[in-house]
């Protein structure tokens, strides 16, 4: 008897180990696996699927669900089929009965491991997505004096950095780093706006440029945020390698957690 519940159940039990999706999240991924979003939506995913690695893990997952719930729907199709091609047209016996009623038994059971895995998957958030939460603030940035020297369009960026428009901010930073590629200051704040749009694949690369340079004033600093992102993305024992190198008055208390 064809039958792919037993695979279908694996894709679950993989599912369950990754990432939290949050129900919005589930609901504008599953329009855009089908089709369903208008162009402006879907021109603006596109853009944030391409800058967005933890984005296009998430969608990668749900591709898998949903193929999962497709392959377990043609399995009970088939298995209809065959069952009604084997069964005679007339006089259905009791134990032809007790066939159909087994059938709509494991098919209920399937149901339901689907809802619970679902269930398990939005709402059960790994360990260290728990611990980025509880230790992850954003850098609180430098002092900002606005005067007219050199460096006005740094404190105007870091102005929108402290008032949370991390965008306005990279923007101005980006094309300071472009005359600048070795600025150590560029480099971490560069990585801290990243961090806090998520971004976390860019703040990644910034934080170890920091760290490249030695005698860098905030090489201390990159060291702990540089370890929370990798923590995000899943990479423990990377992450716990970075934060200890950290001097954050929160580290021996993150590092008990992620070691027991």
């Amino acid at each position: 008897m064809y039958t792919k519940t037993e695979g279908f159940i694996e894709k679950m039990n993989y599912l369950n180990t990754n990432k939290t999706i949050l129900p919005e999240e589930f609901q504008e991924i599953e329009q855009y696996i089908l089709n369903k979003m208008s162009r402006e939506q879907l021109q603006s995913f596109t853009q944030r699927l391409n800058s967005d690695g933890e984005l296009r893990n998430k969608v990668h997952y749900m591709k898998l669900l949903l193929t999962g719930i497709q392959e377990d729907q043609l399995a009970r199709d088939l298995n209809k089929f065959h069952d009604n091609m084997q069964s005679p047209p007339k006089n259905i016996s009791p134990k032809e009965n007790g066939v159909n009623l087994k059938f709509l038994l494991i098919a209920a059971s399937v149901i339901f491991l689907v809802t619970i895995s679902i269930f398990l998957f939005l709402n059960n958030p790994q360990q260290e997505e728990k611990l980025y939460s509880e230790f992850y603030k954003p850098d609180s940035g430098l002092i900002s004096s606005m005067s007219s020297s050199e460096h006005y369009s740094f404190d105007r960026a870091m102005i929108d950095y402290k008032t949370e428009d991390y965008k306005a901010a990279i923007q101005i930073w980006d094309t300071l780093y472009t005359i600048k590629p070795g600025n150590d200051t560029l480099q971490y704040f560069l990585g801290s706006a990243y961090l806090a749009l998520n971004q976390y694949e860019n703040a990644i690369t910034y934080f170890e440029k920091v760290i490249s340079q030695e005698n860098s004033y905030f090489v201390e600093d990159a060291n702990w945020y540089l370890g929370l992102a990798l923590l995000k993305i899943n990479k423990k024992d990377q992450a716990i390698s970075f934060i200890e190198k950290s001097d954050h008055p929160q580290k021996e208390k993150i590092l008990d957690k992620l070691k027991k």
